[in-house]
């Protein structure tokens, strides 16, 4: 990563920081739809804390009964259980490690490492140990709390684990079905669906609805729950099959329609849905996310006056002190035993890492950066350019910017929604930390300006390129840079 210094500020923005407007999330009590296997009754649908954007102090008092008191909420570094590595193992990590380093400095194309898996299963390393090291070091928990590792998780990830569950002849993907529970168990999430479909049956009844990337089909029982019609889910992976068996045992065939196929490729038994559902938020908003496919659905088959659910998603950025992870997993690389590996220090700081920050160590406020209307929008939106302006709120040092989204249910006859910033519950999207190649000194009420650039991958239309242009003259400190991220 090479920053360009942007001498001239440009695109720096003098404007007023923009604020968005205070909603009040909650819900009238209503045991119709009480599920029994919930131990309360949820009555307002938000994650928001007092001080999150989206919410007064005043507005919601000390009555917090929001669907984030059902979260069991976990840290990014939890404790996970390891299985025991045997030599034949730590060869394996060690050779993935080399090969995955000598990519990264030397330019070594990784598709070596693929063509090393039979070989090494050949020797007889359990595919489940491969399977459970790549899900671990996903996750954060590395064995030996070692940055390399972190590095070696895209490599078992991204390039190894696809292949190897082919070759076991798995009939799901392991990761797949960790990451349909970790979504399902978070309550924040899960919940609000489920009180915005529970709660406004009137937009649900005797109506068609779609419900595109279906996954286990949660969304689809809660629609025939709530007086759907029929539903039509559509999931393209294996997890259909699933699907199709859950709606089954749960007595729900004769309203639910599991569809096995890309949205992209399928026809509807349909011409005209009523109403589209979709959980298509990735990390970011928008790395891995299935917006296109949602508005493909939406322009094909959702009626005139047809819904879309969620309607409204926002992106967030905010600036955050971070010296210590930034010293340990970054600056780490400048000096190894008094040898210079910076180049992998350029590396880690263009992907962004996901991540639950602390919302003590905010520095700045909040800006919002970009309001999607899903209803409306075209598929081109998704891509921009926007100003921000991060004024401080004390004397700090700025490590890192981080990026967060709100999701809005807006046709609810109260607004619903979640928030995924610091000062919310958690949830299984985190943040999404941009650590900086500077650390910028900023005193407070002074403003570190810049604009964000969010474009989809030419070779990967899932993947996103980000290039952050910001500038700070301050008492202390004067800069102006542009920097580039990717996230894969």
């Amino acid at each position: 990563m090479n920053p360009v210094t942007d001498k001239n500020n440009d695109n720096a923005t003098s404007s007023e920081t923009q604020r968005p407007r205070k909603i009040k999330f909650d819900y009238e009590d209503d045991d119709q739809f009480q599920d029994e296997t919930l131990d309360e009754t949820v009555t307002e649908s938000s994650n928001l804390d007092d001080d999150a954007l989206m919410c007064d102090p005043d507005e919601i008092g000390a009555d917090k009964t929001s669907a984030d008191y059902y979260f069991d909420s976990y840290s990014h570094f939890g404790s996970s259980p390891i299985p025991y590595i045997d030599s034949l193992s730590v060869i394996f990590i060690g050779v993935c490690g080399y090969i995955y380093a000598c990519n990264v400095c030397f330019g070594v194309e990784i598709e070596l490492a693929r063509f090393l898996l039979p070989v090494l299963l050949g020797f007889g390393i359990d595919a489940h140990f491969v399977l459970c090291v790549g899900v671990c070091i996903h996750e954060g928990r590395y064995i030996g709390a070692s940055y390399a590792y972190g590095l070696l998780c895209r490599l078992i990830l991204d390039h190894l684990l696809y292949d190897l569950c082919c070759f076991a002849q798995y009939p799901i993907i392991y990761t797949e079905i960790f990451t349909l529970q970790e979504m399902l168990k978070d309550a924040v999430r899960t919940k609000t669906y489920q009180n915005v479909i529970y709660k406004n049956t009137f937009l649900f009844k005797d109506k068609v609805v779609l419900d595109v990337g279906a996954g286990t089909g949660i969304l689809s029982l809660f629609c025939a729950k709530a007086g759907a019609k029929h539903v039509y889910a559509v999931e393209c992976s294996q997890m259909a099959d699933m699907a199709k068996e859950i709606v089954k045992v749960n007595g729900f065939s004769n309203v639910i329609t599991v569809l096995k196929g890309k949205i992209e490729e399928i026809e509807l038994p349909v011409a005209q849905v009523d109403i589209i559902v979709s959980e298509w938020m990735g990390y970011f908003l928008l790395f891995e996310n299935m917006l296109n496919t949602v508005l493909y659905a939406r322009d094909k088959w959702l009626v005139n006056s047809g819904v879309v659910l969620p309607d409204k998603a926002s992106l967030y950025l905010t600036a955050i002190e971070d010296a210590e992870y930034k010293e340990d997993k970054i600056e780490f690389w400048n000096n190894v035993y008094g040898f210079n590996m910076s180049c992998i220090k350029k590396q880690s700081m263009m992907e962004p890492l996901v991540d639950t920050v602390d919302q003590n160590q905010i520095v700045t406020n909040c800006q919002l950066l970009k309001t999607m209307d899903i209803s409306k929008m075209a598929p081109g939106d998704a891509s921009f350019t926007a100003p921000f302006k991060l004024v401080a709120e004390r004397d700090d040092y700025i490590h890192a910017l981080v990026a967060y989204f709100d999701v809005t249910f807006t046709k609810c006859h109260k607004l619903t929604g979640f928030s995924t910033g610091p000062k919310s519950r958690a949830t299984h999207w985190k943040q999404t930390v941009l650590y900086l190649e500077d650390v910028l000194t900023i005193c407070e009420g002074e403003a570190l300006v810049g604009s964000m650039t969010v474009t989809q991958n030419k070779k990967n239309p899932r993947d996103v390129d980000i290039m952050i242009k910001y500038s700070l003259n301050g008492r202390r400190c004067l800069i102006s840079r542009t920097q580039y991220y990717r996230m894969r």
